[in-house]
């Protein structure tokens, strides 16, 4: 990212008034996890841990002071590996502007076709996309600096006392300065592109459209990305850490996940939108992954989320 840039871009950022839709602190432990596309500004920074990443394309590897930004729609896989120490993470979605009808929106999950606005009518929303900062290493006093910032930020966000957006607003634009201050004296970590990713990307925009049909088979997928079966499950597990069928229920329970916040779906009608076969095979995989049963998990959501915030 040149100097030229980050000025231009740190003008433009006066003009602000960030809105912070959703705060989490994630810790995973040796399994692939992430979200495929969002329509909000993302900021996350490495607490502790490793983590691959792929965003638009190039591959990067995350640690322990690392932090990035993810504009609307910028696709994004992130992966821990099995039998490694795993992460935590810090995470915020934000609107870079607060917008009346984009206020009540939940965090949310799309595919290519599920997006809730039009690219050219936020395009103040894609400020970060203009530029190509990649994974920052933060300098030691920053770092310190942006957990305090986060932390306060998260504090404000659930406990919702009055003014509690007024304050997550102002902590917002301190923790983007700091972000682009260390993008501005520091060398960012380059992304490695791999030549076969469109044919990867094919197969996973394919799932991501397609997860209900339970009919799915590698064999379509291969079609799909122009590649052998077999070739495109090797490049599964040796791109994204995870076989083509694990990503496919992970796609498959994400969804579950969001629908389960609807009360008036039951786990059988869940279990057939998403493309299990059976609620049986819904239970089985749910808790081979989760770790805990869907009924579990949803007692747990209720009990977390009063005021039904939703989860990323």
């Amino acid at each position: 990212m040149s100097n030229v840039s980050i000025n231009t871009l740190f003008d433009r950022l006066l003009q602000i008034s960030p809105f912070v839709r959703s705060v989490k602190i994630q810790e995973k432990q040796g399994e692939f996890f992430g979200e495929w596309i969002n329509d909000d500004n993302i900021f996350t920074y490495v607490k502790e841990g490793t983590l691959d990443i792929i965003l638009d394309s190039k591959k990067y590897a995350a640690k322990k002071g690392d932090a990035f930004i993810m504009h609307p729609y910028l696709p994004h896989i992130f992966k821990t590996t099995p039998g490694k120490e795993g992460c935590t993470l810090y995470v915020i979605h934000f609107d870079l502007f607060s917008v009346p009808e984009r206020r009540d929106w939940s965090v949310h999950f799309v595919g290519r076709n599920g997006r809730r606005w039009k690219d050219n009518d936020n395009e103040n929303e894609h400020i970060f996309s203009e530029i190509q900062a990649g994974i920052i290493t933060l300098s030691l006093h920053d770092r310190n600096l942006i957990e305090d910032i986060f932390l306060k930020v998260h504090e404000e966000y659930c406990l919702e006392t009055k003014g509690f957006e007024l304050a997550c607003k102002g902590l917002m634009t301190h923790l983007l300065s700091l972000f682009l201050r260390n993008a501005l004296i520091q060398k960012e970590q380059k992304g490695k592109a791999f030549k076969t990713w469109k044919n990867l990307e094919a197969a996973l925009n394919y799932i991501q459209e397609h997860y209900q049909d339970k009919n799915l088979t590698l064999a379509r997928l291969g079609l799909i990305a122009q590649l052998t079966p077999n070739y495109l499950s090797t490049l599964f597990k040796n791109e994204l850490g995870i076989s083509v069928h694990r990503y496919l229920n992970e796609v498959r329970l994400q969804r579950s996940k969001e629908l389960m916040l609807d009360p008036g779906k039951r786990f059988k009608e869940i279990a057939d939108l998403v493309g299990f076969s059976s609620i049986h095979v819904f239970s089985k995989v749910f808790k081979r992954h989760v770790g805990v049963s869907a009924s579990e998990y949803l007692a747990g959501l209720e009990r977390k989320e009063p005021n039904n915030k939703s989860q990323h």
